[in-house]
């Protein structure tokens, strides 16, 4: 349902009006400043992220990992609202 193009492979683990979780590969230093394409159920949207803080974890599986929290610092009202009618969907 959440799909963001970047350079990296990562993995969206929750997201709210505010901003998302992810885990990824990569380690950006915290206050990275970086614009996001984002399709919700076809709708693409256009924002800019910051990243607020990062944490180091090791996955059985795939070895070790960043979970990243971003916070949405720039969004159009048209796109804070798809965001909050896909959360408030998904919350029901």
């Amino acid at each position: 349902p959440v799909d963001l193009d970047t350079e990296y492979k990562f993995i969206v683990k929750t997201i709210s009006t505010s901003g998302l979780l992810i885990e990824t590969e990569m380690s950006p230093p915290v206050g990275t400043l970086f614009d996001m394409e984002m399709q919700l159920h076809g709708v693409e949207l256009q924002i800019k992220g910051r990243i607020v803080h990062t944490r180091e974890i090791t996955d059985d599986e795939k070895g070790r990992v960043s979970h990243i929290g971003v916070e949405f610092v720039e969004t159009a009202e048209t796109d804070r609202h798809a965001i909050e009618e896909f959360v408030a969907q998904h919350l029901k």
